[in-house]
């Protein structure tokens, strides 16, 4: 059995200090677990390094601009993403992939150890045309198309997660088509990119969609739907997600020293360019965007660590009950029981709107933009089902939701986070009852209501996706899973999301390096 401490076989990489792979994060965390009793090399420079995730929507790999369509179906944007549908056809194969993704499509059959069943149609669109194919027009929507866009704007602001009053129409056009490169369509079986130069960042970004394929050639992606909006398509969205980025960063890897060149400078154009195109869009729309990759990402990285590929191609024949092993990988597969909570009743005068379950990664972006993220995301890591409706009263939007944790005390924890969360709502907005479910109601304070919370950020994935990169680094280094969930857990407990963002000097010098280590020695003896 393998400790904290033990020194794994390193890769050679570019990290100067410890050969890691994918130094996306603070190396000092695997330094502290190869050697916790002893500081980083002195001839090391540590300014350029950072732990964690990086900051944006998809805090791996993926700059803003390259988030895929597919991701954008979640519980609480249910009403508005219905309209962005497309109705299903019938299907023609090419006989052989289009010339100019023949070698892309080698690479990732070679690299996910899966063979395509047949080629796809691969469209190279103008922008026009992209944009055309990835959004919906104001004009072409019906009257029930709009209610649900209002009423799914009215929910947003009843659990307080956007305030005022928000083109959701414009939004979801913003994040489907100036913030993707290209997409999987998982109805017509074809992928649509945008433009027709095949740079290397587009061949990358071919790597990703083309594992797209493979995983519905072999597992089914239109089966998400299938699922509806509920937490089990949320997780299996991000298990498909964290897997194509795996394949993607393998093809990265490959790279010779020009295209690689190319596609860091081309990387840092789109990130900035992205960044510009999003500024509009509220944190909490992009933030739902963005979790399927910033905590997908971490969710396979765990289980190929832990279990190898094979152990990914069985998370996609028996997936997560629910959202909650994307905050936390550990309870899967074996603490992912979900509690059943029965549908809250409607009473006298209210007409329903909605129904399905919250989830665990809504419940911790609606309490972290409110409360402090480690309370929210310690509150959360308690939570074991739930189950909501959205309905109309007296003119209003109002969501109510009942919640269970996986046992009395952590239903108590959960409790207490929600009757924080409420106290920060406009005046009369919500209450929160509790007992041996805890029940939330709360409805639309309207468009000229202040916000007195800081509104979903990004910034907020960077708890759970940091919590689950530093415990594969811990497992890359020779630790047992329980002693890199112990260490993972106390670190990311201990630390605040800026200081997940310093470099090992900072971490030095505020004595927190020595805590680190502290935690590393306790969990390998605990491990």
């Amino acid at each position: 059995m393998s400790d904290l401490g033990a020194t794994p076989e390193l890769e050679p990489w570019d990290c100067p200090r410890c050969g890691h792979h994918n130094v996306e994060r603070n190396c000092a965390f695997c330094r502290y677990v190869i050697d916790p009793a002893g500081p980083p090399p002195a001839s090391v420079e540590t300014s350029e390094t950072t732990s964690g995730t990086a900051t944006g929507p998809a805090p791996r790999r993926r700059p803003v601009a390259r988030i895929v369509v597919t991701a954008i179906v979640v519980a609480l944007l249910a009403a508005a993403a219905l309209v962005l549908l497309g109705r299903r056809s019938g299907h023609s194969y090419p006989a052989t992939w289009d010339p100019r993704v023949a070698d892309v499509a080698n690479f990732v059959a070679g690299a996910r150890g899966l063979t395509f069943k047949h080629p796809v149609p691969v469209d190279f669109l103008s922008v026009a045309a992209y944009r055309k194919v990835t959004s919906t027009s104001e004009q072409g929507l019906s009257a029930k198309d709009r209610r649900k866009l209002q009423q799914a704007l009215e929910t947003l602001r009843a659990v307080g997660l956007v305030s005022g009053n928000v083109d959701l129409l414009k939004q979801f056009n913003t994040l489907n088509g100036e913030g993707t490169l290209a997409f999987y369509d998982d109805t017509h079986k074809r992928v649509r990119v945008k433009g027709t130069a095949v740079s290397p960042a587009l061949r990358v970004t071919l790597a990703h969609e083309l594992t797209h394929v493979l995983q519905d050639q072999h597992f089914g992606l239109s089966g998400i739907r299938k699922e509806g909006d509920s937490g089990a398509a949320s997780a299996y969205r991000a298990l498909a997600e964290g897997d194509a980025d795996r394949i993607e960063q393998k093809y990265v890897d490959t790279l010779g020293q020009a295209d690689k060149a190319s596609y860091d400078a081309e990387q840092a154009t789109e990130s900035t360019r992205g960044k510009a195109q999003l500024a509009s869009v509220p944190p909490a729309l992009v933030s739902f965007f963005a979790a399927p990759y910033a905590l997908g990402d971490q969710f396979v990285d765990t289980i190929d660590q832990a279990r190898g590929g094979s152990g990914v191609d069985t998370a996609f024949r028996a997936p997560p009950h629910s959202e909650k092993p994307l905050l936390d990988p550990f309870v899967y597969p074996s603490g992912d029981k979900v509690v059943k909570v029965s549908r809250p009743k409607l009473t006298a005068g209210e007409k329903l709107v909605d129904k399905g379950d919250f989830g665990a990664v809504a419940w911790y972006l609606v309490l972290a933009s409110r409360v402090d993220p480690h309370r929210a995301l310690a509150a959360v890591d308690g939570w074991g089902g739930d189950a909501y409706v959205a309905f109309n009263r007296a003119g209003r939007t109002c969501v109510r939701i009942d919640t269970a944790g996986t046992d009395q005390g952590a239903t108590t924890v959960l409790g207490g986070a929600m009757t924080e969360w409420a106290k920060t709502m406009p005046a009369g907005a919500a209450r929160v009852t509790t007992g041996a479910t805890i029940e939330v109601d709360s409805c639309d304070p309207g468009a000229k209501a202040a916000s007195a919370g800081a509104g979903a950020s990004t910034d907020l994935l960077t708890l759970p996706a940091s919590r689950a990169a530093i415990a594969v680094d811990a497992i890359k280094a020779g630790a047992t899973e329980r002693a890199a969930q112990c260490f993972s857990h106390r670190v990311v407990n201990l630390l605040t999301i800026k200081q997940l963002e310093s470099s090992d000097a900072e971490l030095e010098a505020s004595g927190l390096a020595v805590r680190i280590r502290d935690i590393a020695a306790g969990c390998r003896s605990a491990g």
